[in-house]
C-alpha cells in the first residue's frame, strides 16, 4: 500500500471513532433508559401494593372484630385475650391479601404489631402494622397506624354476662333479656330485680351525639337518646376490647349504655320508686347498686323510665 493508501485508511479510522463513540453512548443511553423504565414500573407496582394494603387494613380489621364478636354472641364462645384473638384472625386475612402480590414477584410482608383502644376516644381502636415490600431492585419499609371505628359493631357484654341465667336474644337491633337479667340481678341479691324482667338494650354500638351529656336533663333529649340506643363515654365502663373479654370495667377509657326496664302503665308507675341503676357497668359490676326512677317519656298512658343514681344524674344533667 502506498503512502496515499495509508493516509486514506488512517483518515477512515479516525472518522469511525466518533461513530463508535456515538454508538457506545447510544447503547448506554438505551440501557440506562431501560433501567429507568424498569425501576419506574417496579416503583409503580410497589406504590400500588402499599396503597392497596393501606386501603384494606381498616376493612379487614373491622371484619376480624365483627367475626370475634359474633362468635361470642351467636356461638356461645369466650376469649381471655381479645387483642390476641383479633390479631390472629386479622393476620390470616392480611396474609391472604399479601399472597396475591407474592404471586406477581412482589414480596409483601405486613405484620400486625399491636391493637389497643384509643386513649382519646373509646369508639376507636388503634391498629399498628409493619409493612415491607421488595422487588428485584426496590425496597419499601413503613410503619402504619390506623384508627378503626367500633360504631356499628354488636355489643357482646350482655350475652357474656347473662346467658348463664336464662334465654337472651337479639333482632340485630336490640337485645331482649327475657328473665335472664332479672335472674342475674337476683343472684346479686338486688332488690326489685323483677323490674328488669323482659328488659332490653341496644345491640349495635352508636355514639351519642348529644353533648355535653348534661343536655340529657331535657326529657326530649333523653327520649331521643334512649329510642336510638346511643352509647356514651365513660371512665367507669369498659372499652370494646375488654367487653369482648366479659369485663364490665377496665383501666381504659370506656363506654356506657342504659339497660331499659319494660315500660309500665301510668297507673302502675306510682308504685315504682327505686331499682338497680340502669347503667350497664353498674348492673354487670361486682356490686350493683340502686338508682331512683326517672321518667323520660310517656306515650299513650305508657311510662318509659330508667333508674339512675345521684352520680349518673349529675353526669346527665338530671336534678
Amino acid at each position: 500500500m502506498d503512502q496515499k493508501g495509508y493516509v486514506m485508511a488512517g483518515t477512515s479510522f479516525l472518522l469511525l471513532i466518533p461513530v463508535i463513540l456515538i454508538s457506545v453512548s447510544l447503547i448506554n443511553f438505551f440501557q440506562g433508559e431501560n433501567e429507568i423504565i424498569s425501576q419506574s414500573i417496579h416503583s409503580e407496582k410497589v406504590s400500588f401494593a402499599a396503597g392497596d394494603i393501606k386501603r384494606n387494613i381498616p376493612i379487614l380489621a373491622r371484619e376480624a372484630m365483627l367475626n370475634i364478636s359474633l362468635s361470642l354472641i351467636d356461638d356461645n364462645k369466650t376469649i381471655n385475650n381479645s387483642t390476641e384473638s383479633i390479631k390472629t384472625q386479622l393476620q390470616l386475612q392480611i396474609n391472604d391479601l399479601t399472597a396475591t402480590y407474592n404471586n406477581q414477584n412482589i414480596n409483601v410482608i405486613c405484620n400486625v404489631d399491636s391493637i389497643e383502644t384509643s386513649p382519646h376516644d373509646p369508639f376507636l381502636i388503634e391498629f399498628d402494622f409493619s409493612l415491607n415490600i421488595k422487588t428485584d431492585n426496590l425496597k419499601h419499609e413503613e410503619k402504619l397506624s390506623r384508627l378503626v371505628s367500633i360504631e356499628g359493631m354488636p355489643d357482646p357484654l350482655p350475652f357474656l354476662k347473662c346467658r348463664s341465667y336464662g334465654s337472651i336474644n337479639h333482632d340485630n337491633t336490640r337485645i331482649f333479656y327475657g328473665t335472664s337479667l332479672s335472674n342475674y340481678l337476683e343472684s346479686k341479691n338486688m332488690d326489685n330485680s323483677s323490674y328488669y324482667e323482659n328488659a332490653s338494650s341496644p345491640f349495635i354500638i352508636k355514639k351519642c351525639p348529644y353533648e355535653p351529656y348534661q343536655s340529657h336533663g331535657s326529657n326530649e333529649t333523653m327520649k331521643n337518646c334512649q329510642s336510638n340506643g346511643f352509647y356514651h363515654y365513660s371512665k367507669d365502663g369498659s372499652c370494646y376490647l375488654c367487653r369482648l373479654e366479659s369485663k364490665e370495667t377496665c383501666e381504659h377509657f370506656g363506654l356506657e349504655v342504659f339497660l331499659q326496664p319494660v315500660p309500665v302503665s301510668n297507673s302502675n308507675y306510682s308504685i315504682i320508686i327505686d331499682g338497680p341503676c340502669s347503667s350497664d357497668h353498674v348492673i354487670f359490676g361486682i356490686a350493683p347498686y340502686t338508682g331512683h326512677s326517672l321518667v323520660y317519656d310517656i306515650k299513650n298512658e305508657t311510662v318509659f323510665f330508667l333508674f339512675l343514681d345521684e352520680g349518673h344524674g349529675v353526669k346527665y344533667g338530671i336534678n
